[in-house]
């Protein structure tokens, strides 16, 4: 009788801290994005495009995802994106406030869970993501560069604004 108080006991904890496990894991999986845009043909020139409704910060750690197609995982971390193909690109991405003022976004790091993400968070020194602050419009543009290594990670980080 007593071994079976111990037993339904330890397993009583067990299932509990079973179901806190499952219950995090669920939380941090839950799929808080909004996407702005879908498959979008990036060109040379501002892209442009209104978000409905307009969005804010949710949460203390804020930043833009951009899924590109066949980007090399594993690269160094340079300030450009690395493509399968060895092209190196650097796009630019601007977000637009509704009193027009506009915060530009740099590239932070990657992230790999149901493909590679490349991250852009504010960058340094701008107001960035304020709890009060709703954006209406989203900006991108491309820049591809097609020159050695070396010379495309220096003409590229400079182009971006990264030293």
């Amino acid at each position: 009788m007593k071994t079976a108080k111990v037993t339904t006991i330890i397993l009583g904890i067990l299932a509990f801290l079973g179901g806190g496990y499952s219950a995090v894991i669920y939380y941090i999986n839950i799929p808080t994005e909004i996407i702005l845009a879908k498959n979008v043909d990036v060109a040379s020139e501002w892209m442009e495009t209104n978000i409905k409704p307009a969005t804010g910060a949710e949460h203390r750690s804020q930043s833009i995802g951009l899924t590109i197609a066949s980007v090399e995982w594993g690269a160094k971390f340079d300030g450009v994106i690395h493509l399968e193909d060895g092209t190196l690109v650097g796009p630019e991405l601007e977000l637009i406030d509704g009193s027009g003022l506009v915060q530009p976004l740099t590239l932070s790091g990657f992230t790999q869970k149901y493909g590679i993400v490349a991250n852009y968070r504010a960058a340094e020194n701008t107001l960035g993501f304020a709890k009060d602050r709703k954006f209406v419009k989203h900006r991108i543009k491309k820049c591809i560069a097609v020159f050695d290594h070396e010379d495309r990670v220096a003409r590229l980080r400079s182009k971006i604004g990264r030293k």
